[in-house]
């Protein structure tokens, strides 16, 4: 790619759930071959420091890492039409404050970012998937601007999203965690490799089960 003139790339991940959360949180964003230590919001315009916990290295550097380097080719096109580096990606997206705002056929890529940007900011989790790009917009803004003036809400926020997600994440880590326990007491009664195979399909019935009771238990409270 730098032969061919390329400085800038885009993070490309195997989308699975093997790839690293270090490697997760640079999908999508666009970066620079020769500092592995930024990305950019806004076509090449700025460059920023990559998000918090974001591995500092191209795709394929890191130990067994499956992700990949897309060839960012706007750059030559602008520079063909004699245009600034990054407008032609800003004829797409217009940058709020670091974060994307677009119309609804690229709505899903741009609530990708929007999470991204939500994590490098300090939060644990964000999901926005369903919402709208524009709110979402806002609450970043006053997440960024709040958490700058108090930094030790980011010890206390461990999501944000729209409450169907919140849900969702809650259940799926309710659901681990009885799994983990309950194949902890298996593995204590030294039962066979058999009998645990045979036990599987239990213990997703039993996890759900405890997680329906607990939902219940919840609204009525």
């Amino acid at each position: 790619m730098q032969d061919a003139g390329l400085s800038m790339y885009v993070w490309d991940t195997s989308g699975d759930e093997r790839v690293r959360e270090s490697h997760a949180v640079m999908e999508g964003l666009l970066c620079r071959w020769d500092d592995a230590t930024v990305c950019s919001y806004d076509g090449g315009r700025t460059w920023v420091p990559r998000p918090a916990g974001a591995v500092l290295m191209h795709p394929g550097m890191d130990y067994q890492c499956r992700c990949c380097a897309d060839a960012w080719f706007n750059e030559l096109l602008d520079e063909v039409d004699g245009v600034e580096i990054g407008s032609g990606y800003e004829s797409k997206v217009s940058n709020i404050s670091g974060i994307q705002s677009v119309s609804n056929n690229e709505k899903n890529e741009n609530i990708k970012v929007a999470n991204k940007f939500a994590k490098s900011i300090g939060i644990k989790s964000a999901d926005y998937t369903g919402a709208d790009i524009r709110v979402v917009n806002e609450m970043n803004n006053a997440l960024k601007e709040n958490l700058s003036k108090f930094p030790e809400l980011k010890s206390k926020i461990n999501f944000v999203g729209t409450i169907q997600n919140r849900n969702n994440l809650l259940k799926d880590n309710f659901i681990k965690s009885v799994k983990e326990k309950t194949y902890e007491l298996i593995k204590k009664n030294g039962i066979s490799d058999i009998r645990k195979r045979e036990m599987r399909k239990f213990v997703n019935e039993f996890a759900e089960a405890q997680y329906q009771t607990f939902s219940f238990v919840d609204e009525k409270l």
